[in-house]
């Protein structure tokens, strides 16, 4: 069970914990610097918040796939967590070194060496590792599980749902729905269970009003053009897409900010829309969501919401005061998009790029293209690694034998002792593989 943890844990370095670092690093100086940019319009920001968090699982299925001739050689760094190289033979296990004995020093020639050679600690980091990733597992099956229920709940105001049956309110409805440029069907239903208008689709889109209070026709054109915003640029279908990558990435408090960063510039962004459209005085409407926000009764997570459940609404009015008198043209549309999707690129290719390859994307260029890439450009052939070892090992063990010599020195015998093993080790398996390449079984440079 921990040799299993284990190797997950090491596995689980350049797979997920690397690009998970660096899109934290780039992800964090990303919202530090929009909540600082009071200028940047929230429609701007959606997109670049969107195109972030989207980074984040995109990095990781990157970092899967990419070919290892296209990363990033971050040095000795990767050495850190594991091997800095691969090898397509098994590893030989080698001795645990005893507290406060000094590591091999690696002068001149570089070969891997297994992590027990270098003492607990490293097992304990890949144990530690496998943990982590099993609980990260564990919680975003929860989190998924948690919105699996918001699902029937949002089920649940379907079915209560009534279709609106009065003609001269949807009889608006049809004309706001023609001035947005929208042609597909949309319904129109009351519910008894929300109290804040809403949409959400289940098998095609649904606009839900509170049956009580009546609202008049004022705010009912701000309702309806609202919503509809929320349907023409398809942001439940988004935000649907959004709560599944913060459930997969549910240990990650930043995922979880740029979630309610997104909210807040979803909401703020369709508000300015609408008082772009001069459709409601500007003080009507910010009266209307003061009255929405305070509404009893609990609305769908899930649903995109006029009030937005994380929504800052003090925030949100200072956002459509200071905003209300830029145009929000289809270019700025557009512009958002763009740096959205540049935004998504970049950070997936960093982060991807960054990841030391796995094991499996190692082996795989190996029997592709039979060269390793190794610290000091060491032949790949294992007959020329071990040998190189085995010699590296001997010139080690006789520069502590001169010293010891010279004064004995604990110190110095546990050092003596490590080498004597390691030097065993090798060279049985260079005598194994000497003899298998002379019976042939084995390609004389495999």
């Amino acid at each position: 069970m921990m040799e299993t943890l284990s190797a997950f844990g090491s596995w689980s370095v350049g797979g997920v914990w690397i690009p998970v670092l660096v899109w934290t690093v780039l992800a964090g100086g990303c919202l530090f610097w929009i909540r600082r940019a009071r200028t940047v319009h929230p429609l701007t920001t959606y997109r670049i918040q969107q195109g972030v968090l989207f980074a984040l699982p995109l990095s990781l299925l990157a970092a899967r796939w990419l070919p290892a001739s296209l990363r990033i050689d971050l040095g000795k760094s990767g050495e850190v967590f594991g091997p800095a190289t691969v090898s397509t033979s098994p590893p030989v296990p080698g001795p645990s070194v005893s507290p406060g004995a000094p590591p091999v020093a690696t002068e001149g020639v570089q070969f891997p060496v297994d992590a027990s050679a270098f003492g607990d600690g490293l097992a304990a980091t890949h144990l530690a590792l496998g943990f982590g990733t099993v609980a990260a597992i564990g919680l975003a099956l929860v989190s998924l599980a948690v919105m699996g229920w918001k699902v029937h709940h949002l089920h649940q105001v379907k079915r209560s749902a009534k279709d609106l049956s009065d003609a001269h309110v949807l009889m608006l409805f049809r004309g706001l729905q023609r001035d947005i440029g929208l042609s597909r069907v949309i319904s129109v239903v009351t519910s008894s269970v929300i109290g804040t208008p809403m949409t959400f689709w289940w098998g095609r889109q649904f606009i839900a009003i509170p049956d009580s209070p009546p609202l008049d026709s004022s705010r009912l054109t701000a309702v309806f053009t609202h919503e509809l915003i929320h349907v023409r640029r398809r942001d439940f279908e988004w935000g649907l897409l959004e709560r599944v990558v913060v459930g997969l990435f549910a240990f990650h408090p930043l995922a979880w900010a740029y979630r309610r960063s997104i909210e807040h510039a979803r909401e703020a962004s369709c508000d300015l829309e609408l008082v772009a459209s001069q459709k409601i005085p500007v003080a009507d409407y910010a009266t209307l969501l003061v009255e929405t926000a305070s509404a009893a009764k609990p609305t769908p997570s899930l649903a995109t919401a006029i009030t937005a459940p994380s929504s800052n609404l003090r925030r949100r009015l200072e956002t459509m005061k200071h905003f209300q008198d830029v145009p929000n043209t289809p270019a700025l549309s557009r512009s958002g998009a763009f740096v959205a999707v540049a935004v998504t690129l970049c950070l997936t290719a960093i982060g991807a790029c960054t990841a030391p390859p796995s094991q499996e994307i190692a082996v795989r260029e190996v029997k592709d293209e039979p060269r390793a890439i190794y610290a000091e450009e060491i032949a790949v052939d294992e007959m020329a690694m071990l040998e190189a070892q085995v010699l590296y090992l001997e010139e080690r063990m006789d520069r502590v034998r001169g010293e010891l010599e010279q004064g004995y020195n604990e110190r110095l015998q546990r050092r003596y002792d490590l080498l004597l093993h390691l030097y065993d080790q090798r060279l049985e398996r260079y005598e194994v593989a000497r003899m298998l390449q002379a019976t042939g079984e084995v390609d004389g440079g495999a």
